[in-house]
């Protein structure tokens, strides 16, 4: 427990910490950066010396007048277990089990979130789950209005107790990285579903490079109790006329039937709750991190920015430097998930705001050092948002981490990526870097394939294989100047290399 004590000074109550406290990260159970300098911190009686034992290696710092004191021990080998003792005066605390490996931070929205005992051989996954160098810390779901001055949540070690309510594709990716390293793991899950990109984002960073978005949110906290009371009304009633999942599904199959109104759980207003609230989740869950070394972090996100997908690449990149900034790694590797397959086919050529934001996202980590993506528009799910597939995910994050910043150049991670375009004689020759083998999964034409001529409006084209190339033609665009590949919500894509990693989407125009 916290302990405060108040004291009166010049007539003024102030508070002084009045114990030894230790950042909530170090937990048993937990892991520590291997090869990185090692800072523990925490709070004590202000000017009270502090005496940390980790293994063999002692260090010793004063608490500062606010009562804050931090040191470093050297970097560790991958190892362990071990124990941390801290001292202070009469005050002893143990933190036992302690391993050194590689920690990762896993953060997003829903499909990040998303449990592993909801997946697809999911309980298959959890029975086999047990691992006590693979450890995950559940961070607590909560938002913030002001930064945290530390994290709350528990360290666990892997097991069928523990996984189930995990991350799913953060306990693919870490049982991936177990298998081929060999070494400790730790996953820190710091995820929440319908978040915005500006919600990962520190305020101070958002009033340089969104200050309209603070506005905004600042407009909207007008009346905003009168709006959090009727909302906690509306969710009574709810929870009143639907009290269990059957009982929602039963109501909401029979609205459709009905062509009625389909219920809805009611949403929280945009405010200090709300996953959209500017910079909530950077200072419940990033902010207080710092400074604990990580060794990367995998991200999945981007479904509530479908809308505003050409703000994304500049939201992301201020995003990236904020946490880059606060961890004190400006080289941090980070990859994330393209958008699945999700949504409706349509006979005609359409614009899209989740082909939009595949696009956006692949900018993003084009514009930004030491940042990849992972394509899964072969693995998603056309009627759910949030597929159940999520295996394939967090093995390809992993293999996109081992080839890219373990210096794995052999393990293949990439499929074919657009490298160049050429119009000629009605038709289009489409060129692929990490297009080995070149083939359909179905052995079928290759599908998928859109052109446009001068007008600008696009059509489905017949494309095919030839010499390690695509050629696309269409009758009705006898002079193609642009072509797109995967544009669609739910594209039926069939076009991947000889490792069966799928194309990415891309669109090309000639500029003239």
């Amino acid at each position: 427990m916290k302990k405060w004590v108040w004291i009166l000074l010049l007539g003024m109550v102030t508070p002084v910490w009045a114990g030894l406290e230790v950042a909530g990260i170090f937990a048993p159970h937990m892991v520590m950066q291997r090869g990185r300098p090692l800072p523990v911190w925490g709070r004590a009686v202000p000017g009270q010396m502090v005496t940390v034992t980790l293994g063999g290696d002692t260090a010793s710092a004063k608490a500062d007048a606010e009562g804050m004191w931090r040191l470093t021990f050297p970097p560790r080998e991958a190892g362990g277990p071990e124990e941390m003792t801290i001292v202070a005066g009469e005050e002893v605390k143990r933190i036992g089990n302690i391993l050194f490996g590689d920690v990762f931070l896993c953060s997003g929205q829903s499909n990040m979130e998303w449990h592993l005992v909801n997946t697809d051989g999911g309980a298959e996954a959890i029975a086999a789950s047990a691992d006590p160098q693979l450890r995950l810390f559940f961070s607590d779901r909560r938002m913030s209005e002001t930064p945290e001055p530390e994290v709350r949540g528990k360290w666990y070690g892997a097991s069928p107790k523990t996984t189930p309510k995990f991350s799913a594709v953060a306990y693919y990716f870490g049982r991936a990285m177990r298998r081929e390293l060999g070494v400790p793991v730790g996953l820190i899950n710091a995820s929440r579903g319908a978040s915005r990109v500006e919600s990962w984002i520190s305020r101070d960073i958002l009033a340089e490079t969104a200050p309209e978005w603070l506005e905004e949110y600042r407009r909207s906290q007008e009346n905003y109790e009168e709006k959090y009371q009727r909302y906690r009304q509306d969710l009574q009633e709810f929870q009143r006329r639907y009290p269990d999942a059957a009982a929602l599904t039963a109501a909401q199959a029979e609205a459709r039937r009905a062509k009625q109104p389909i219920p809805v759980r009611p949403f929280v207003p945009l405010g200090p709750e709300h996953p959209h609230c500017p910079g909530g989740l950077y200072n419940a869950l990033i902010h207080p991190l710092a400074p604990f070394p990580l060794r990367g972090v995998i991200f999945y996100q981007g479904e509530a920015d479908v809308a505003r997908a050409a703000l994304y690449p500049a939201r992301f990149g201020a995003m990236l430097r904020c946490w880059r900034e606060r961890l004190a790694d400006p080289d941090l590797p980070l990859v994330m998930v393209q958008l699945p397959n999700y949504g409706k086919t349509f006979p005609e050529c359409r614009e899209n705001q989740w082909a939009d934001l595949r696009a956006a996202q692949a900018a993003a980590a084009a514009a930004e050092k030491n940042v990849e993506y992972v394509v899964t528009l072969d693995v998603g799910d056309p009627r759910n948002l949030h597929p159940r597939n999520k295996a394939p995910v967090g093995e390809r994050l992993a293999a996109t981490f081992l080839h890219c910043f373990y210096g794995e150049t052999e393990r293949p991670c990439y499929g074919p990526r657009f490298r160049s375009a050429e119009f000629s004689g009605g038709m289009a020759r489409i060129t692929f870097d990490h297009a080995e083998g070149l083939k359909t999964t179905d052995g079928e034409p290759v599908r998928a394939f859109q052109l446009a001529g001068p007008d600008g409006r696009f059509y489905w084209a017949e494309a095919g294989l030839d010499n390690g190339t695509v050629v696309v033609r269409c009758a009705k665009v006898p002079e193609p100047v642009a072509v797109r590949y995967a544009w669609e919500y739910s594209p039926r894509v069939n076009l991947v290399n000889e490792d069966g990693l799928p194309a990415a989407p891309f669109q090309y125009r000639v500029e003239r």
